[in-house]
């Protein structure tokens, strides 16, 4: 077998998330939960909503927990409304996503938009090259690491409070 090499990061180049061709932005994806559904919907899908939205009401009444499961798709195509409403109504008590999911919910927080061209950018090689988003939600972690928080937890706050207190040399060293 032949020998890997490390990978070498000096000709790693990153760009500036705003420079990107975004393909979504928040005010034209984001569904107003209160909005009735278009006629163009799906029989099929109000019918597995109502479904699901049964199955929901059944575990709430019993005090079981519901998580919510989902992919990036959720976010891009303007969920996030609907989802917060469930959180906040108590109809859904957790939730778990990938990390293209939190890539955008992170960039929307941020800039207002989402969603690269994959096929565009992986043949130009920026395909997830975009400095902020990845500085950004590193520092997220890492930070919320040290107060003991998973990553969700440390992500959420870091959208929340628009950033975060990086410690000094000192307190890491006493924290150690």
């Amino acid at each position: 077998m032949k020998p890997t090499r490390p990978l070498d990061l000096s000709r790693l180049r990153v760009f500036p998330l705003a420079s990107r061709r975004s393909l979504t932005r928040t005010e034209d994806v984001l569904i107003d939960p209160d909005a009735p559904l278009e006629s163009s919907d799906s029989l099929a899908l109000a019918r597995a909503v109502a479904h699901c939205a049964e199955r929901i009401r059944a575990a709430r009444r019993t005090g079981s927990s519901v998580i919510l499961i989902y992919g990036a798709h959720l976010l891009r195509n303007g969920a996030a409304l609907i989802v917060d409403r469930l959180l906040r109504d108590g109809w859904i008590t957790h939730l778990a996503t990938n990390g293209a999911g939190s890539i955008h919910d992170w960039e929307y927080s941020w800039l207002g938009a989402s969603t690269e061209g994959v096929e565009e950018n992986v043949a130009k090689g920026s395909f997830g090259t975009w400095d902020e988003t990845s500085k950004y939600i590193h520092t997220a972690l890492m930070c919320g690491a040290l107060d003991g928080l998973g990553y969700g937890s440390a992500l959420g706050r870091f959208i929340h409070e628009n950033g975060a207190i990086i410690p000094s040399t000192d307190t890491l060293r006493n924290a150690i």
